[in-house]
């Protein structure tokens, strides 16, 4: 159901609400009840017979679909932002940002330990879309995403190319022996506080983590690596729920393990999913140059596959960190509304 909006400057802001079956039962007992935001164009209540192109946002980790409609602090919120796009000639859309957020912090959107979020996106989240709210998918679904979500995006893109036909990549997660295996011996360091074997470590951190005031960054960053394995190597014979990629004793690489975190990786995926994304009507992805957890190299490597695939995409390398990225929003948002449009009728 849609609930009540908050005020935006032009369109507006509401919720589409309701139960989840795919998420029953999942093993951290994460809400199945959730609201997920969604932008509204300015003419949308006054133009019943109107249908509007549909772009999923993909929160980065740790994220909830709210966080893109602030409070904004030094960046403008999504809503004005999309206000302000239109005003300037943007085609009008239905911005929707899933909820998607878990307790080990997210999925990477991926059916895996934490819950079948992938298939919660797809076949719960876009029907109840597609029948409540005033959508046009004649020429498919827009999907864009910064870090985290920007994997998402591409898994997605990868995995269902005839619903997601345009899609944008912000910084996403790519090339992980940059930006995840440096993290190792972080985390390795946070497990080696609690006494046990490898699953009582991981167990009597998570209990630490869910109940301490203010866990600190590298507490964060130890999470985010449980909340990969949890997506990239789900183990249902393990207590966890997932296998590590490490020995968090040693650190020795787990090499059967890694390569199914490798295998996950949009850098090696792309001469497998080639044919798939070729279909695709828009693929964007871009990077900082200075991406402090490396991700630039990814996406540099991801840029030469995709060549190398011949698989038609934009590549942009800007000036900047993996922080403050929402103005880069300004360039894929009237990418994906200009594409979702084209030819549909007016």
């Amino acid at each position: 159901m849609l609930t009540p909006n908050f005020p935006s400057g032009s369109g507006s802001v509401r919720f589409l609400e309701f139960e989840s079956e795919i998420l029953r039962g999942n093993r951290y007992g994460d809400p199945v009840r959730r609201r997920h935001p969604v932008y509204l164009p300015p003419s949308y209540d006054d133009a019943a017979e109107k249908r509007y192109p549909l772009v999923f946002g993909l929160i980065g980790y740790t994220g909830t679909g709210m966080h893109f409609f602030g409070p904004g602090t030094f960046s403008e919120v999504m809503h004005d932002r999309i206000d302000r796009l239109i005003t300037a000639g943007m085609p009008e859309i239905i911005f929707l940002a899933p909820d998607c957020y878990n307790a080990l912090g997210g999925s990477q959107y991926l059916n895996g330990a934490s819950g079948r979020y992938e298939d919660y996106i797809v076949d719960e989240i876009l029907d109840h879309a597609k029948r409540e709210l005033h959508c046009e998918v004649a020429n498919g679904i827009g999907v864009v995403g910064k870090s985290s979500g920007g994997f998402g995006a591409l898994h997605l893109g990868m995995r269902h190319p005839q619903l997601f036909t345009a899609v944008v990549s912000h910084s996403g997660d790519a090339g992980f022996d940059h930006c995840v295996w440096p993290a190792v011996r972080d985390a390795i360091a946070v497990l080696d506080r609690f006494d046990g074997n490898e699953h009582q470590k991981i167990e009597a951190f998570l209990e630490y983590f869910q109940n301490s005031p203010q866990p600190s960054y590298d507490d964060g960053h130890c999470l985010m690596m449980l909340a990969n394995a949890a997506a990239y190597s789900p183990d249902e014979a393990s207590p966890a729920g997932f296998t590590l990629p490490f020995d968090p004793m040693t650190g020795r690489k787990r090499d059967e393990v890694w390569q199914r975190w490798l295998d996950a990786d949009p850098v090696q995926r792309v001469g497998r999913e080639a044919s798939a994304l070729r279909q695709l009507r828009l693929l964007f992805i871009d990077c900082g140059n200075r991406d402090q957890y490396g991700i630039h190299l990814g996406t540099r490597q991801l840029h030469e596959e995709l060549e190398a695939a011949e698989v038609p995409h934009e590549y942009e390398e800007f000036e900047g960190t993996h922080s403050g990225l929402q103005f880069r929003y300004d360039i894929s948002l009237p990418k994906l509304a200009a594409v979702l449009t084209k030819g549909l009728k007016k």
